[in-house]
């Protein structure tokens, strides 16, 4: 029995990609990731915070995970720091659901969504509040 290749039409019409499609997606991919590491490295502290407001978003569905700042960037002589520091996104990802919202965690994330990114963000007092 001959073996179909991928320009079959029953092979095709059975929804099976053709080889070319497959190495077309592949090279997509992986252009992407590289591009997304082109513009600089992911640094821990960005990692930390982004899990941590995965992690209160999940937990705590009145903290909008838009509104934290997760990236470092240097512009203008002005720093952004993530808004958690690595400590306090620790503390974070730590807590079960039923402990953050009993330890007023969820609460205080709450209210750290309406403060500025200046008043947030590793040593401020926000940072050494949230995660009690």
């Amino acid at each position: 029995m001959p073996r179909a290749n991928a320009s079959d039409p029953a092979r095709r019409a059975r929804g099976a990609p053709a080889v070319g499609a497959r190495a077309t997606s592949v090279a997509v991919i992986v252009l992407l990731v590289l591009a997304a590491y082109a513009c600089g490295e992911i640094r821990p502290d960005e990692i930390e915070c982004e899990e941590a407001v995965a992690h209160l978003s999940h937990c705590c569905p009145t903290v909008d995970a838009r509104g934290w700042n997760c990236e470092y960037q240097t512009t203008c002589g002005e720093t952004l720091r993530p808004s958690f520091s690595i400590k306090t996104a620790q503390c974070i990802r730590k807590d079960s659901c039923v402990d953050l919202v009993a330890s007023g965690t969820c609460a205080r994330a709450l209210q750290g969504n309406f403060l500025a990114d200046s008043e947030r963000g590793p040593g401020s007092a926000f940072d050494l509040e949230v995660c009690k």
